[in-house]
């Protein structure tokens, strides 16, 4: 996981590349990014927390408050439907 310069007053941060990408696509809070994303109905506050502390979202801890981006949000849905059509062709491949 490489590591970027976020230039900020006389001091240097480094981020790493999740983080770095996130700050590109613009944060915003976690329900407000699913709002921004188009998702309706919008998740749960609770939902997205617990995908971003299982590692499935991906966010940022910014002032002790998760962030994310809109396009997070995004790649998060497609990830949840493409597992959740893994699962319903295994089901459906066991019962012939």
């Amino acid at each position: 996981m490489g590591m970027s310069p976020l230039p900020r007053d006389d001091h240097t941060v480094l981020l790493n590349d999740t983080a770095a990408r996130l700050l590109a696509e613009g944060t915003a809070p976690l329900v407000g990014a699913a709002r921004q994303a188009g998702l309706d109905p919008t998740p749960s506050l609770r939902t997205l927390l617990r995908a971003a502390t299982a590692g499935r979202l991906e966010t940022l801890l910014v002032a002790s408050r998760r962030v994310t981006s809109p396009a997070a949000i995004v790649r998060w849905v497609a990830a949840q439907q493409v597992r959740r059509s893994m699962g319903q062709g295994e089901r459906e491949g066991a019962h012939p």
